[in-house]
C-alpha cells in the first residue's frame, strides 16, 4: 500500500448479527433488513432490497486510516465490518438528534395557544448572546 495510490475496495454489508439488534435503532434495524433481503432474496416482505456491495475508493490518509482500524493492530476484522460500523454509529447520532430536538420542542407542541406569544428574529438573537 502506498500513500496516494488510488485501491478499490469490495465493501459488503451482511446482516447484523440477532444478538446486536435487540439494542439497535429502528432506522438501523432497517439497513441490516435490507441487507438480509439481499442475501435471502425471495422473502423481502416488502423490504426494499439494497445493492449486495459498494466500491469505495480509498487512498492516502483514508486507506491509512482504515488499515489502522482493522486487522491486527484494530478493532475490526475486516473494511467492510469497520464501515458498518460507521454507518451505524452515524444512524444512531442522527437518531439521538432527532430524540433530543423532539424532547426540547415538546412542552411547546403540549402548550395550549393562550400559552404561546409572537418572537421576532432579533428577540431570538439577543436572547442567545445573552446566554
Amino acid at each position: 500500500m502506498t500513500v496516494g495510490s488510488s485501491t478499490q475496495e469490495n465493501i459488503l454489508l451482511p446482516a447484523q448479527p440477532a444478538s446486536e439488534r435487540a439494542t439497535t435503532p429502528a432506522i438501523v434495524k432497517n439497513i441490516d433488513n435490507m441487507c438480509d433481503a439481499t442475501h435471502n432474496e425471495g422473502e423481502t416482505k416488502g423490504i426494499p432490497i439494497a445493492s449486495g456491495s459498494i466500491h469505495v475508493k480509498v487512498n492516502g490518509l483514508l486507506q491509512d486510516h482504515i488499515q489502522q482500524q482493522i486487522g491486527d493492530v484494530g478493532l475490526y476484522e475486516n473494511a467492510s465490518e469497520y464501515i458498518r460500523s460507521l454507518i451505524r454509529r452515524d444512524l444512531q447520532t442522527k437518531d439521538e438528534a432527532w430524540e433530543v430536538l423532539q424532547k426540547e420542542l415538546a412542552p411547546t407542541l403540549r402548550a395550549d395557544d393562550s400559552e404561546l406569544y409572537a418572537i421576532t428574529a432579533e428577540d431570538v438573537v439577543r436572547r442567545n448572546q445573552s446566554r
